[in-house]
């Protein structure tokens, strides 16, 4: 499991766990998530969404399928047949997965 951020740099990694663990199970034994519960990672506090004036929103992860919903993890809304706006959510985080995607072909090379 990695985190990367929008410049294709790996923040955190954990390779202690086996291909066939499912993301989110991977993310609930890693030291991030324990950062996370125990308010040891220092996230930005909330705030309102840029452009708006409220309400607070939390900052989060992206995950993809694979990944528990939880305040601070968000995923692509499933199945095909969604409303406009959900549409464009999905393909916000789509697009967002595809950056952790990046870093890895860049590390391969």
């Amino acid at each position: 499991m990695a985190v990367a951020d929008t410049n294709y740099r790996f923040m955190y990694v954990d390779i202690c766990s086996y291909g066939k663990d499912c993301g989110s199970t991977v993310f609930k034994r890693s030291t991030l998530w324990t950062s996370i519960q125990t308010n040891m990672l220092e996230l930005p506090s909330e705030r309102p969404l840029s452009g708006t004036k409220g309400p607070n929103v939390p900052h989060f992860f992206v995950g993809d399928d694979g990944f528990a919903l939880n305040r601070n993890i968000l995923r692509p809304f499933g199945g095909s047949n969604l409303s406009v706006k959900k549409k464009s959510v999905k393909l916000s985080l789509v697009q967002n997965t595809k950056v952790r995607g990046m870093c890895f072909r860049n590390f391969e090379q």
